[in-house]
């Protein structure tokens, strides 16, 4: 009898054993298994892109047929540079100042000096011409990457000015189309527009038209606003932005009326 009792608990300690043996074997299996399908999956998805569009150049120039031209300045090298005055709105650091270069026969704001920093904000104007300058139009065709303001500037004196100003379709903010006059740096709005604006990657003709009292802002050839105002009788024609790069200007012409 306790023969028989010792062998049925010998059976029954080595099928416990046989048990934990396999029910071991079976958790280490899945747990490998879970493991390398983790380690399979990524933790993320890859993102692509679209790659940035190519730049096309710049159409054919519409032809003058005014017969005073004031300025039609080429973008050939940094030589061309010496034709303008680079103006930086406010109070700038050394590093913060905009960086304007001639990239493929173009006008390009290229960011500011500091290699590496982050985009500024600063408004950024190019200067061309003579304070004697009255009546004129001022017109440039222009291809923005991601910038988002643009811009042309007339009549203008030290830091008055006449300047229309336009943010592109991307952003929110309303309006998107200001023609204003800037007196001692205080911008007042004489006429604004809320939209359409335009789009990034394409060109875009402008223009700012100054006669007499009469200011007008032309995109594309269409007349978009209008105002009347006598602060300012002459001055320098110019160029308009933010110093956040990717915005270049080609076929600036300067006629006079």
């Amino acid at each position: 009898m306790k023969r028989r009792q010792r062998r049925n608990n010998l059976i029954a300690g080595i099928a416990g054993a046989l048990v934990v043996v396999i029910v071991s074997l079976a958790l280490n299996f899945w747990m490998s298994s879970r493991g390398q399908a983790q380690g399979e999956s990524p933790i993320l998805p890859t993102l692509t892109f679209p790659p940035t569009p190519t730049i096309p150049p710049s159409p054919t120039p519409m032809p003058i047929l005014s017969s005073t031209i004031l300025a039609a300045p080429e973008f050939q090298n940094d030589d061309s540079l010496k034709l303008w005055e680079f103006v930086d709105v406010g109070a700038i650091l050394p590093e913060d100042k905009s960086v304007w270069r001639v990239v493929d026969g173009t006008l390009l704001q290229d960011n500011t000096a500091m290699v590496g920093s982050p985009s500024s904000t600063n408004e950024a104007m190019a200067f061309i011409g003579s304070p004697t300058w009255t009546n004129y139009t001022v017109s440039a065709r222009f291809y923005d990457q991601g910038n988002g303001n643009v811009g042309l500037v007339a009549r203008r004196q030290g830091d008055s000015f006449y300047r229309l100003r336009i943010l592109a379709q991307f952003y929110n903010e309303t309006p998107r189309m200001v023609l204003e006059k800037v007196i001692d740096g205080k911008a007042t709005a004489l006429a604004t527009l809320d939209g359409p604006s335009y789009d990034f990657h394409a060109w875009y003709d402008i223009a700012l038209k100054v006669d007499g009292t009469s200011i007008q802002a032309f995109v594309n050839g269409k007349p978009l606003l209008e105002a009347t105002d006598d602060a300012l009788s002459s001055g320098q024609a110019g160029l308009f932005t933010r110093a956040m790069g990717k915005l270049r200007f080609s076929d600036v012409v300067v006629t006079g009326l």
